[in-house]
């Protein structure tokens, strides 16, 4: 039976989720220089997150009513690649957030964003070239979210040992 309605119950947990970040973004304190506050990209990414756990688990229903049970046999989860691809990119984010202040935004966003195409490209899109456009994605990418929050945003960053 968890099997059928797993999208259900990941897309109940994923209305949750919103509904709890939603509540959180009430406790954010901003000052109104700009048009858009502080609040308001919790709150769209409560609603996107509510939004998504409704459509998944309309789909889960949808797919319950279809569902037969396989006969071939289950692998154990920490022998999935979707699974050791999880906690890889869970220890990243760990990685990501206990780097972020002393290193500095730049420097570990640069890093990461590296490493998490690592870890979600196939086998075979681990070669030098592909890890030559990962370092150039990455780059670009780091610069200018950083670009976009400094001068657009005019929010402060976390400069780390680059000092920019």
């Amino acid at each position: 039976m968890i099997k059928k309605y797993k999208d259900v119950f990941c897309g109940g947990a994923l209305i949750l989720l919103g509904a709890g970040l939603y509540a959180a973004s009430f406790g954010i304190k901003s000052v109104a220089l700009n048009l858009i506050k502080a609040d308001f990209f919790p709150r769209l990414d409560a609603a996107l997150l509510m939004l998504l756990g409704v459509v998944l688990a309309a789909g889960g229903l949808a797919k319950a009513r279809h569902f037969q049970p396989s006969s071939e046999e289950a692998i154990p989860f920490w022998k999935n690649d979707g699974t050791v691809s999880m906690l890889e990119t869970l220890a990243l984010i760990a990685l990501y957030l206990f780097t972020l202040k002393p290193v500095g935004f730049l420097l570990s966003t640069f890093v990461y964003l590296i490493l998490q195409m690592f870890v979600l490209a196939p086998r075979e899109k681990r070669g030098k070239k592909d890890i030559a456009l990962y370092v150039f994605i990455s780059a670009v990418t780091a610069l200018a979210v950083y670009l976009v929050f400094v001068k657009v945003f005019y929010l402060m960053l976390p400069a780390g040992i680059l000092r920019v």
